[in-house]
């Protein structure tokens, strides 16, 4: 959920330092998951990922007004290709990130 997303997914350990260990493992978590979305998908379950898709919309939308500041402030070229994707995510659609 966005209230405990962050802090499952902080690299901080409990003093509030960065941690190689809690890089590795949400490393190796991300890539095990992602696998099995692939795996599901090649087969013809696209329902997954589609899943896994919209919540990771919903779960950046707190975030989108912020990563459109830093996106206004960089370089004009992938400003524009940055801005589309954001207002696509604002609008409730993920359908671009099938294309990643």
């Amino acid at each position: 959920s966005p209230q405990t997303y962050p802090a499952a997914a902080s690299l901080l350990d409990a003093d509030a330092n960065p941690s190689h260990k809690r890089a590795q493992a949400r490393r190796d978590l991300a890539i095990t998951g992602f696998t099995e979305l692939k795996r599901q998908f090649q087969r013809g379950n696209r329902s997954a990922y589609e899943d896994f898709c919209a919540a990771a919309a919903r779960l950046v939308q707190p975030l989108l007004d912020t990563w459109e500041k830093t996106v206004n402030d960089g370089a004009l070229a992938a400003a524009h290709t940055a801005l589309r994707q954001i207002d696509t995510l604002r609008h409730g659609r993920h359908d671009h990130l099938f294309n990643a």
